[in-house]
């Protein structure tokens, strides 16, 4: 039986920390700035809407989630791999007991000794649930090398949360990270401690709660004394601050709706100017239609779209986006007398000419859908496209607008230098991606500035599955601008569309 020491480290009244700025870190759903945040970074509005509306796209009757809880596809880097949502900081996001982001005063410890011999480590929880009103535990070792304990997945023998001495609770989600978590670890039948880990119960509703104790049963495996230091989890969506290299410059350039997508060998139809595409395995092409727009060297499409309740492809693909391929254009271009064939998308490295950057998309879930970059550049490349998150999920089941732009970067006539720029906004939510190191082009030409805009809705580049039905897409217009766009109307178109 293990040797276990309760100590715990914090004041449950006399605060220092404003009652307002606790309620800020810990409310399940935020609501607005919270003072002290990370680079003044925003955190996201992240609930879920509800709304019994149908279409082609099946139900829209949502289930309720939480975006800033972490799941146990947590990794890493990842507080959400399934929804490619990233923790602020590497290794996991906490909170301590005086509501510091990343500190260093536990809400408890306890001492456990490495004697090789299963049996039970309790810790006093309840300073967490007293200031949170949560019981979502973050757990750092001090010491040692690594403690065994058994996960929920194992059943009998998993966490528990004992409330007043005789209510007893299981874990909605647990896992460890360690800085090998590549690949989400929730699964399995065992947490350790030479991670940090990570448990969240449900608590009950209306109950008083005076004492609260973790129970963790160890496996048997120990490797060094050690101290286990409690914090709670801060995982969290966040907007980010506009780039300065951004105007706003509402001026349209072109725009094109639904109707200008149609193509008479891809399931899409068109009314009122919305294209509605079904998706049947084995195709894997919604919509594609690339459409050529004036050169630019700086721009912004704003780009209003619906996937479907019903939208589940496979582990990914692609959205629409800038480009410069080439491919909607005759022939090969010509710059200082050499020939550059098309490239710069489908595994075509880009060559100092061409390049595309179409927004892409990963895994999903019952309400939301992974978002990510997908662009070919010279820098960075892996001959494929270069995939960065987001940071923010696409809703299913409602339209919503995202916002791309991009200015071109600048080259001293031979090669390029990293300084173009890449930028998402979400309508509704703010800024949530910027990238200001990016070599789209090593020429300063014509021919290698912003020609295209590519309306792609695409299952594929990774694996599509065999699910039969693909899902709905519906794609209402893009407009594409000299700047930023009135990101008030764009809300408002999107609450129009969605009426």
């Amino acid at each position: 039986m293990k040797i276990t020491k309760h100590n715990t480290k914090v004041r449950l009244t006399g605060s220092s920390v404003p009652s307002s700025q606790i309620m800020c870190l810990f409310l399940a759903v935020i609501i607005s700035l919270c003072s002290g945040g990370i680079d003044g970074a925003a955190l996201m509005d992240s609930s879920v809407k509800v709304s019994n509306k149908s279409d082609a796209g099946g139900s829209n009757v949502k289930i309720e989630l939480n975006l800033n809880n972490w799941d146990e596809s947590a990794t890493w880097r990842q507080f959400n791999s399934d929804l490619e949502l990233v923790w602020i900081n590497a290794g996991g996001d906490w909170a301590d007991a005086n509501g510091e982001e990343q500190g260093t005063q536990p809400f408890a410890t306890v001492d456990i000794v490495d004697d090789n011999q299963p049996g039970a480590v309790e810790i006093n929880v309840l300073p967490v649930i007293n200031k949170t009103n949560a019981a979502d535990f973050f757990i750092r070792r001090v010491g040692g090398v690594n403690y065994v304990f058994k996960s929920r997945e194992v059943g009998e023998g998993g966490p528990t949360l004992t409330l007043n001495g005789d209510t007893i609770l299981s874990p909605v989600v647990d896992t460890y990270l360690n800085n090998t978590t590549v690949r989400a670890r929730g699964g399995l039948d065992w947490l350790a401690t030479n991670g940090s880990i990570l448990i969240r119960f449900d608590l009950p509703d209306g109950l008083e709660i005076t004492e609260a104790t973790l129970k963790l049963e160890s496996t048997g495996a120990e490797y060094g004394n050690q101290t286990l230091q409690v914090y709670t989890t801060n995982s969290s969506l966040r907007t980010i601050a506009r780039p300065s290299w951004l105007k706003v410059d509402p001026t349209i350039i072109v725009s094109f709706d639904g109707n200008d997508v149609l193509r008479n060998d891809l399931p899409v139809t068109a009314e009122n100017g919305i294209a509605t595409s079904q998706l049947s395995f084995p195709n894997l092409t919604w919509i594609n239609s690339k459409k050529v727009i004036p050169n630019q060297t700086e721009a912004c499409a704003t780009v209003y779209e619906k996937l479907g309740a019903d939208f589940q492809p496979g582990q990914g693909g692609k959205h629409p986006g800038f480009s410069n391929t080439g491919d909607s254009l005759r022939g090969s271009d010509v710059v200082n007398g050499v020939t550059y064939p098309n490239s710069g998308w489908g595994g075509r490295r880009p060559d100092g000419v061409h390049w595309s950057a179409r927004t892409g998309y990963g895994r999903w879930n019952q309400s939301h859908v992974s978002s990510h970059t997908y662009f070919y550049a010279m820098e960075p490349n892996n001959g494929y496209g270069w995939v960065d998150p987001v940071g923010y999920p696409y809703p299913k089941g409602e339209w919503m607008a995202y916002v791309q732009c991009m200015k071109l970067n600048t080259t001293d006539g031979t090669i390029g230098n990293k300084d173009g720029k890449l930028y998402y906004e979400i309508a509704g939510i703010g800024p949530v991606y910027s990238r200001e190191d990016i070599r789209w082009r090593d020429l300063d030409a014509p021919e290698t500035e912003i020609r295209e805009f590519w309306v792609n809705y695409y299952c594929g580049g990774t694996s599509c599955g065999d699910i039969a039905n693909r899902g709905t897409v519906s794609f209402s217009k893009v407009v594409i601008t000299k700047g930023l766009p009135d990101m008030g109307a764009v809300k408002a178109e999107v609450d129009r569309l969605n009426q």
